[in-house]
């Protein structure tokens, strides 16, 4: 599997049933009903807009899979189970090792040879200047900050969803006054993710981090304009 990737610090929820797609369709920020073969991705917010979790989705057969960090399931399993009520939905996280391979998420059982480290794959993301929460970061960003209306993963088109409201008015006002930038920076220890920090370019807000070297940190920052 050349080119593949054990995520060991991430993990699936499973959400199945009859009801599952209308379900999901009313609580992410992502068209549930239009997916691709690949994986997509998405965000889950709060009512205010911030988001609780931001995540790749797939449906595999009838079920879909959210993957995400393992330190922010939890809270979101709870969260949307709260939500079920009378749908016909259930919702289970997974015991089995994320792997992906050219954006595409696989759950085995058993690890094959030669994979690649988690840190290598999320270096590529923040690269690419897609980010990642944990349980510091929960609550704090709006989607537009992060970028994830451009990346696809917001749809303004499919109908109501959890934080809509306030989505929507940023995005057709265009009142945005941040920018998402990825720098490398020296640290001798990182703080903690949603943290300020200071820059060659200014104070900013520490998003997400991955090591690259000792002392050495890949990171994303929001900056006020």
């Amino acid at each position: 599997m050349s080119g593949s990737y054990w995520l060991n610090n991430w993990g699936a929820l499973l959400i199945s049933g009859d009801d599952a797609e209308r379900f999901l369709q009313g609580q992410l920020t992502c068209d549930v009903s239009s997916l691709a073969d690949k994986s997509a991705l998405g965000a889950y917010c709060n009512l205010k807009g911030r988001m609780i979790a931001l995540f790749y989705i797939q449906k595999y057969q009838d079920v879909f899979r959210l993957f995400m960090p393992q330190s922010i399931i939890q809270t979101i399993e709870a969260t949307l189970k709260r939500y079920v009520l009378r749908s016909k939905v259930i919702i289970e996280k997974s015991s089995a090792h994320v792997i992906v391979t050219n954006q595409n998420f696989e759950l085995l059982d058993d690890l094959p040879d030669s994979l690649q480290p988690e840190n290598a794959w999320l270096a590529l993301q923040i690269q690419s200047g897609i980010g990642f929460l944990n349980h510091n970061t929960i609550g704090l960003f709006l989607p537009q900050e992060l970028n994830i209306d451009t990346l696809g993963g917001v749809s303004f088109t499919k109908g109501c969803f959890l934080g809509q409201e306030v989505i929507a008015r940023l995005h057709y006002r265009g009142q945005l006054k941040k920018t998402l930038k990825c720098l490398g920076i020296s640290l001798n220890a990182l703080p903690d993710f949603g943290s300020k920090i200071e820059t060659n370019e200014g104070t900013a807000q520490l998003v997400c981090a991955v090591q690259q070297a000792k002392d050495h940190w890949l990171t994303l920052l929001l900056f006020n304009q």
